[in-house]
């Protein structure tokens, strides 16, 4: 390793953890309510959306285990839904509060930052071995199936 190499590859370990922070729910709610007072329908779909991810997630979680590649574990129901690796609750968070937000933009350049938005959270996951590749692409189909149904409801 070179002089810098640990210096270095903490730098990018952190700008990972970093990244996943754009896929929190803290941080989707928080540009949910903000949207209350500018695009209401576009926050409840967020909202409703957040919701069904969260509680539909944690039950395939629960129901259909499959281990992270980091092997995460566990001592109670709480701990296996956190430990379980499909689907990416991150990467469905991302899609649907990125196809909840697009209409607001007209600009094909802020199109291009959602969409790098949602592979950067996707590849955070991975790189940080939370998930393998599939789980982030079911957690994208997973996301865009609730966006879907739940702006069906709106």
């Amino acid at each position: 390793m070179s002089r810098y190499g640990r210096f270095i590859d903490n730098l990018v370990k952190e700008t990972w953890r970093d990244v996943v922070a754009l896929g929190s729910l803290l941080f989707f709610l928080v540009i949910a309510i903000f949207l209350l007072f500018i695009e209401p329908r576009s926050s409840f779909i967020i909202i409703l959306g957040l919701f069904v991810v969260e509680a539909v997630g944690a039950l395939v979680k629960l129901l259909f285990y499959k281990a992270r590649p980091d092997r995460q574990k566990f001592k109670n129901m709480l701990e296996k839904i956190d430990s379980g690796s499909f689907p990416s609750i991150h990467a469905a968070r991302t899609i649907l509060v990125a196809l909840s937000i697009y209409p607001l933009f007209i600009s094909p350049l802020a199109w291009a930052f959602l969409a790098l938005l949602v592979l950067l959270v996707g590849a955070s996951r991975v790189n940080l071995k939370r998930h393998y590749i599939v789980d982030v692409i079911g957690g994208y189909v997973f996301g865009f199936l609730v966006w879907y149904l739940v702006r069906l409801l709106f």
